[in-house]
Order: structure tokens, then C-alpha cells, then sequence
């Protein structure tokens, strides 16, 4: 791959994916207005490893947290504190989270079942329809719970959401974020726990990915490798931190209007309107 297609796919696979928006749409679109090849399973898990470091960054204090509180109940076998409890269940919610995607990009390829092309109509309809659901979520509900304060079931109905993620179109973050808005969560809450969600389902797409990868023996380049992922790392890294930076004072607003105006274009186009293409390549 050329050194401008990646370092484009890399940044939209880095920064899109925690974003409230659709990865797989503006990759999708990405190739269509430039008719650039789509990358291979080395890109996917270069970006994989790199968003993962990113998150894995910026969540530290977590990651951090579950990790001690994990050792030190191993060590005492005891009731270890109420921060250690805590920690621990928060990573409980994780795992019950990211569960149901996780088990459908398993069993999907088991089944022999495959979510079919991304179409255009398809982009259009699903990136319109998601946005306007982040939306309702998060104009119309309260912000009342943190991340400590989702419980069990609501770390399941957030996992639930996310797998529609299976489906094309859909954006893990836009889902996670907007799901978590409907239970309550507060703006930054819900990108946070979109984020965290985020540490086993990369590292579950990356496995996926290395195992197409040896399953056809392709070749690996070190240079782009490398590059992709820290391309990745770096877009990832500057989405979440400045998107936190943003939801102190500001809502999800942007990030639904321009995700409605990519859906619109997208159908336009799918529909033969006239200057559609054009207004999507200004969107994109």
C-alpha cells in the first residue's frame, strides 16, 4: 500500500473507531471516493496493536487499578477493600460488555454466516439511523451514573447494543457511547466505559486478524507495519483526548450532525441525486 492510503486508513481506523461515528462507513467511503484497495489483515492488526496502546494510555488509571486489584485479591483470598472491589467489578462489567460482540465475531464464521457488503444504501441508512439515536440518547435522558455506578445489567444491555456492531455500518463507539447515554451515563462516563470496552474487542479483531493473516501465509512488511500502528496510536490517542476535552461544556451535537450529513450524502449518491458526490467528498 502507498504511503498516503495508509496513513489516511490508519488515522480513520485510530481515531473513528472510539469516536461516536462509523468506522467501517468512512473506511467504506474512503476507498470509494479515492479507489484506493482495501487494506489487508497486516494493516488490521498493525491499527488494532495501535488503537489498543492508545486506549490502553488513556484509560491507565483503570487499567491500572483492575490490574492491582486483580493481583492482590489473587494474593490474599480475602476481602481486599472497597477500591479493590470496585476495580475488580468494573472489569466484571467489561467483560459482560463486550461479551456478546465478542461471541458474534466468533461464532459468525462458525455458522457460516457473513453480514454481506457495505453498501451504499445500506452506509447511508445505518449512519443516519445511529445518529439520530445518539442523539435521542443524549438530549432526552439524565446524566446521573459514572462509570463505578453501571451495574451488571447495564453493563449487558450496553454489550447487547454493541453487537449490532456485527452488522455493517454500525460503529462500535457511536453504539457503546449512545447505549450508555440511555441508561444515564454522564458524557465523559460514556466514553470512557465505550473506551474500556474497547481493550478486549481490539485485542479480540487483531487475533482474528492474525489468524487470517497465517491462515494465508501472506508477508508481512516491517516498515508500513510499524507506521500504520503508530499512526493509529497517534489518532487514537488525540481522539479521546480531545473529545474528553470537549464533552466538559458540549454535548454529542457534532458528532451527530456531520455523521447525519456523511448518511445523507451517502444515500444521495446511492440514489443519483445530483452533487451528492460532491458534498460527500467535502464531508469526508
Amino acid at each position: 500500500m502507498a504511503l498516503l492510503p495508509l496513513v489516511v486508513f490508519a488515522l480513520l481506523q485510530g481515531a473513528v473507531v472510539l469516536l461516536p461515528l462509523s468506522a467501517p462507513a468512512h473506511g467504506t467511503l474512503a476507498s470509494l471516493l479515492t479507489s484506493w484497495p482495501t487494506p489487508g489483515p497486516a494493516f488490521d492488526i498493525a491499527v488494532s496493536l495501535g488503537t489498543l496502546a492508545a486506549v490502553l494510555v488513556y484509560c491507565r488509571d483503570d487499567v491500572r487499578a483492575i490490574a492491582s486489584g486483580a493481583w492482590r485479591k489473587m494474593r490474599r483470598r480475602r476481602s481486599v477493600g472497597g477500591r479493590v472491589e470496585a476495580a475488580l467489578r468494573l472489569a466484571g462489567c467489561l467483560v459482560l460488555g463486550a461479551m456478546p460482540l465478542s461471541l458474534a465475531i466468533v461464532a459468525a464464521p462458525a455458522l457460516g454466516w457473513s453480514p454481506g457488503p457495505l453498501t451504499l444504501p445500506v452506509l447511508g441508512w445505518s449512519s443516519v439511523g445511529i445518529a439520530l439515536a445518539l442523539w435521542a440518547a443524549d438530549s432526552l435522558n439524565m446524566t446521573v451514573k459514572r462509570v463505578e455506578h453501571l451495574s451488571w445489567t447495564d453493563a449487558l444491555v450496553i454489550g447487547a447494543v454493541v453487537a449490532l456492531a456485527v452488522f455493517p455500518g454500525a460503529g462500535r463507539g457511536a453504539l457503546a457511547i449512545g447505549a450508555a447515554r440511555f441508561l444515564g451515563c454522564e458524557r465523559r462516563a460514556a466514553l470512557r466505559f465505550s473506551a474500556l470496552i474497547s481493550i478486549p474487542l481490539l485485542g479480540l479483531v487483531g487475533s482474528v486478524a492474525m489468524a487470517r493473516l497465517i491462515a494465508d501465509g501472506a508477508p508481512v512488511a516491517p516498515a508500513p507495519f510499524l507506521l500504520a500502528g503508530a499512526v493509529a496510536f497517534a489518532g487514537g490517542w488525540a481522539a479521546l483526548e480531545i473529545l474528553t476535552r470537549w464533552l466538559r461544556r458540549h454535548t454529542y451535537a457534532p458528532f451527530v450532525l456531520y455523521q447525519v450529513g456523511v448518511g445523507a450524502a451517502a444515500l444521495g449518491v446511492a440514489y443519483g441525486l445530483p452533487f451528492a458526490r460532491d458534498a460527500l467528498t467535502r464531508l469526508v
